[in-house]
């Protein structure tokens, strides 16, 4: 698979600032495709949050809402946060 120039910068951000993404977090890791080209037969993954800590990050889910205008499927982050 070759990556984009896009894609290079976006890896080097959270190589370089030690980010992870949430969507490792997924029940179903097989499926992590949130855009959708019904007329072209493609999908891809290119919605996701990206946190520094894995361990606030209770949950992360594709959302496959039966009401959906958009392309992108929603991706919902429940993160616990500690307030001070």
């Amino acid at each position: 698979m070759k990556l984009n120039p896009i894609s290079n910068l976006i890896n080097c951000l959270v190589v370089d600032n030690e980010l992870h993404r949430c969507d490792s977090l997924l029940v179903n890791a097989n499926n992590r495709c949130t855009y959708f080209n019904e007329s072209q037969d493609s999908q891809s993954a290119i919605d996701y949050f990206l946190a520094s800590d894995m361990r606030m990050v209770s949950l992360c889910e594709i959302l496959d809402l039966s009401v959906n205008l958009s392309d992108h499927a929603p991706v919902r982050v429940i993160c616990q946060c500690r307030l001070q």
